[in-house]
This record gives C-alpha cells, sequence and structure tokens, in this order.
C-alpha cells in the first residue's frame, strides 16, 4: 500500500486526486492476484479532459520519471529528454561524447 500511496502523491502534484478506485473485473488484475503478482493499472489522466491532455503532454517526462520512482521507491538521477535537450544548446557549437 505504500507503493500506491507513492503513486498518488506524484499524479496529485498535477492532476485532481482522484483516489483509488479498486475494480475485481479488470482479467489481468485477477489473472495477477490469482498468482501472486504485484500488479497496479495507473491512470495518468483524462484523455477526454483538455486541461489534463495538455498538462499530460507538457508534462509526460517528468510525470513518468516521478512513476519510476515511486515504483522504484528511490530517485532516478538520469536527466529527462528536455534536460538533456536544454544542456546540448546551452553549448552550441560544442559536443559532448559520452561513452556506454
Amino acid at each position: 500500500m505504500k507503493m500506491d500511496q507513492r503513486l498518488l502523491g506524484v499524479l496529485s502534484k498535477y492532476f485532481k486526486n482522484r483516489g483509488f478506485k479498486k475494480v475485481n473485473n479488470i482479467y489481468n488484475i485477477n489473472v495477477a492476484y490469482d498468482n501472486d503478482i504485484n500488479y497496479r493499472l495507473v491512470e495518468v489522466c483524462f484523455i477526454d479532459n483538455d486541461d489534463d491532455m495538455k498538462l499530460y503532454q507538457e508534462k509526460v517526462e517528468e510525470i513518468a520519471k516521478g512513476l519510476v520512482e515511486a515504483i522504484e521507491n528511490k530517485a532516478i538521477n538520469q536527466p529527462t529528454f528536455e534536460e538533456k535537450k536544454e544542456a546540448s544548446t546551452a553549448n552550441e557549437g560544442e559536443y559532448i561524447v559520452q561513452k556506454g
């Protein structure tokens, strides 16, 4: 349940907190439960809500990083695509060589 609270905390930073919805009529969830598999179906936003979609599109990498951190329960020190892009354009004419 701690992971659920962390996931909800991430989503609540961006969207209206709608809490948890427990369902038992989704096949994948039932199969996972029957096989002792920890399973979550995270619905990030409403596709038919223009405000939700605009925010999601603007913050998709930030939201994704937050969800990964919530699942892993640790900070992820990888820069987002936007952070990498900003860093590379700040040094126009310079090249960064990265091994790996």
